[in-house]
């Protein structure tokens, strides 16, 4: 069934599983623009979203945020080969040991983590005797038992993917790639992806043109005004490089996905679509305004390089994450700005090395963020 999106459909969904209220979409369908030119830090901004956890624990060694638990605490891994998880309360400044991986592989790197209810679920790219594979591990978010619940096929990198759950599933996608495994264990279904289309938003995937189609069952939304491919489109949203930006300027577009409720931020577009429909992830301008020349360190994978703009539609507000150092810290993946793990349809935490303590991480939770 064919059906064009509508302005209901987009404002009643904007916000879903944000906990945010639904008044972001009701704006004018003329373009509007993001106020000022010169975007503030992201800690000024959100204050109250922002932690510190330290990067090196007694008795653990050198560890890393993996995902938020709760409001005060946060589970972390040590950076091993086998880790130990760890549960780290930023209140009280206490942690205590969780579990630790099997010892069976080589090697054990958790790339992408989601916390969903009271289980933590994660992709680790483990090494035995042959080739590097992904799994998919789970365990009680609280401690317990680690358990393997599949190996996955051979496929791209999941470092840039989503997990997500639903019903008895677990959901393993990128923008090409789509496998369910069952939530209890057992053999990974591949989910094809119609030629031509790329996964925005589970279960949607854009065509690039006119049409985004859900790939589990097959219905297909219209996508109003996107000729020439610039966005990258779901059923409550697009974002993209903006169409009627001047030679030497840099700006995005996010608007609805029937055309209307533009607006232009003053960044580059780097291929995210929004989380959770509410966040967008640029490249900074340098000097801050739009018509300046983009910059743009690059990213590695699960990383968003050394500056950017976090962007929220709900609210219109924007705000600067750099990493110690900007573009010309060490070269390390470990002096970008992390993705870390998410809670079930929330946006994902963000986390770098502190600027005055190197020996501390800053982590900006996104989920935190009221829409008002």
């Amino acid at each position: 069934m064919t059906r064009t999106i509508v302005t209901a459909v987009a404002v009643g969904s904007l916000c879903a599983g944000t906990g945010c209220s639904a008044h972001g979409g009701q704006r004018s369908d003329s373009p509007s623009r993001v106020a000022a030119p010169y975007p503030s830090p992201a800690i000024d901004v959100w204050p109250a979203s922002f932690i510190k956890a330290p990067a090196h624990l007694k008795g653990m060694g050198k560890v890393e945020p993996l995902v938020l638990i709760n409001a005060s605490k946060v589970l972390m891994a040590t950076e091993d080969l086998h880790p130990v998880l760890i549960e780290y309360d930023h209140r009280l400044m206490r942690h205590r040991a969780l579990a630790q991986v099997p010892r069976d592989a080589r090697y054990h790197h958790i790339e992408k983590i989601l916390l969903h209810e009271s289980r933590v679920y994660w992709i680790a790219r483990t090494g035995y005797s042959g080739r590097p594979q992904s799994e998919l591990w789970t365990m009680p978010a609280t401690g317990g038992a680690i358990t393997k619940l599949a190996r996955l096929p051979e496929v791209a990198n999941f470092r840039d993917g989503h997990i997500s759950v639903s019903g008895e599933s677990v959901i393993l996608w990128n923008e090409r790639e789509a496998f369910l495994a069952p939530i209890e264990g057992g053999a990974v279904k591949e989910i094809s992806v119609v030629e031509g289309y790329r996964i925005s938003e589970w279960p949607w995937a854009y065509d690039g043109r006119r049409t985004i189609l859900n790939i589990v069952t097959g219905e297909t939304l219209a996508a109003g005004g996107d000729p020439e491919g610039r966005l990258r489109c779901a059923p409550t949203w697009c974002v993209g490089r903006s169409a009627t930006q001047e030679a030497g300027t840099s700006q995005t577009v996010v608007r609805r996905a029937d055309g209307g409720g533009s607006v232009l931020v003053p960044a580059t577009y780097i291929g995210y679509g929004l989380e959770a429909r509410r966040f967008g992830f640029f490249a900074l301008a340098e000097g801050g305004d739009s018509s300046s020349v983009a910059i743009f360190g690059g990213h590695r994978p699960g990383t968003l390089g050394r500056s950017i703009l976090i962007y929220d539609h709900c609210t219109r507000k924007h705000g600067v994450l750099r990493a110690p150092g900007g573009l010309q810290a060490d070269e390390s993946a470990d002096a970008d700005i992390q993705i870390g793990g998410s809670v079930s349809n929330n946006a994902p935490m963000l986390f770098s090395r502190t600027a005055d303590t190197p020996t501390e991480y800053a982590l900006l939770d996104l989920a935190r963020i009221p829409c008002e």
